[in-house]
């Protein structure tokens, strides 16, 4: 009897026990938690592939400093680190090293930046760092890269460049940022310019204190559904530092307008300008406008194609990349969705008496066409796809072959 009762009293214990009302929120709850926290994760990932980083836990890595390659440096390894939100949401450390196998040169710097209001866009920075730049470009504040960080591969001439500033950046209103920008710079020039008439060396090296003001706005326009303008500006001072002198003035504007008015079509056309006043080297001029190193390349969407890196130069200029696009086809599986795009692009560009006879200038117009079949196939996220530009007006060249440029295509969806 005594083992009977035994026996029921151990079943009763190791039956399924069914679950109350509180026992089912609170299973629901933690389901909720769990996806929402998988979600967050995910929306993280995108945010930091789309600046060129991969989350990594507490700190973010750069991808571009693993492996980076341009024609004048060679392969550039190296390692890129920062701090992620994950550790803090009230500053981020940065820290760079890469080592040039061809110019055998170390770049190195860092920098400490302390948001000012948790994740928005409100911060001060202080920085310092000794690297190779592209010789005559710009860049604007903010906006995404992942589809146009490809023309550094064909960069063709740098100028290392030791830097020690900082900067302050601040919302404008709903849809603006400003950011205010200081730093003490040291530029040595590496190679002649491709654009240059007359040097056989490169410049002479020069210190400067630079100044910069840079604005942001991006926004939709409610009378014309679909159209999605960005607009940027820059104003830069720099001032020698052994040559108060050597004053000169930059400013620099770019519009981008993105028009999609169906599913299956999207246009796009980018407007950029600038023009720089008493510029006091030829390190100072714009001429960073072309990728084609070789026949064969990688697609860049705002460049021109034909053109080599820093064949022409200019202290004011004008440019235009147009683009239309057409949705081919698209299947369930979604590994093949292929677009058309048609482009045109259009540069003039003029330089001051001073550096007439210095450089070649681009003033009759340099023009160029092409089609390009984008995501022929996916893997994972990212698009695989083939161009073709060709290169026409006063500038072509006189061998046919060298006014074409044949493009592989990496587009990004993140």
């Amino acid at each position: 009897m005594l083992f009977m009762v035994l026996g029921h009293f151990a079943k009763a214990q190791n039956q399924a026990q069914a679950l109350t009302a509180r026992d089912s929120v609170l299973l629901q709850l933690i389901d909720s938690l769990e996806t929402q926290r998988k979600t967050q994760l995910e929306a993280e990932r995108k945010v930091q592939m789309a600046r060129g980083y991969w989350p990594a836990g507490l700190v973010n890595l750069e991808l571009g400093r693993l492996f980076n390659y341009n024609h004048f440096e060679g392969i550039k390894p190296g390692l890129g680190l920062e701090t992620s939100r994950f550790l803090s949401t009230r500053f981020t450390l940065t820290g760079f090293y890469s080592y040039s196998i061809r110019s055998r040169d170390h770049s190195y710097g860092g920098s400490y930046t302390h948001h000012l209001s948790g994740n928005l866009f409100t911060d001060w920075q202080v920085f310092a760092h000794r690297d190779q730049h592209e010789t005559g470009s710009f860049t604007f504040l903010g906006g995404k890269i992942a589809d146009e960080r490809l023309r550094k591969y064909a960069i063709g001439t740098v100028d290392r460049t030791e830097a020690l500033g900082g900067q302050l950046r601040l919302r404008s209103g709903r849809h603006g940022k400003i950011a205010l920008q200081y730093s003490y710079r040291h530029l040595s020039p590496l190679a002649p310019y491709p654009f240059s008439l007359n040097e056989a060396e490169p410049p002479s090296a020069f210190e400067e204190h630079l100044y910069g003001f840079h604005w942001r706005w991006e926004g939709t326009v409610s009378v014309l559904p679909g159209l999605s303008p960005i607009l940027y500006t820059n104003l830069r001072h720099g001032r020698g530092a052994k040559q108060p002198t050597s004053n000169y003035w930059q400013t620099e504007g770019q519009a981008d307008f993105l028009f999609e008015p169906g599913r299956r079509f999207k246009s796009s056309l980018r407007l950029n300008a600038a023009q720089i006043w008493n510029a006091p080297s030829l390190t100072h001029l714009y001429s960073a406008f072309g990728t084609r190193s070789n026949p064969v390349g990688l697609e860049s969407r705002h460049s021109m194609a034909t053109m080599r890196p820093n064949e022409f130069a200019a202290t004011r200029f004008f440019q235009a990349f147009l683009r239309q696009s057409i949705e081919l086809y698209t299947n369930k599986q979604g590994n093949f969705q292929p677009l058309l795009t048609f482009s045109t692009s259009a540069l003039w560009g003029t330089l001051h008496s001073d550096w007439k006879h210095l450089a070649k200038s681009v003033e009759k117009g340099y023009f160029e066409s092409g089609l390009y079949f984008e995501d022929l196939f996916r893997l994972e996220s990212i698009g695989y796809g083939l161009a073709i530009h060709y290169r026409y007006g006063p500038y072509q060249m006189d061998s046919q072959i060298d006014n074409w440029s044949f493009r592989l295509g990496l587009n990004f969806h993140l």
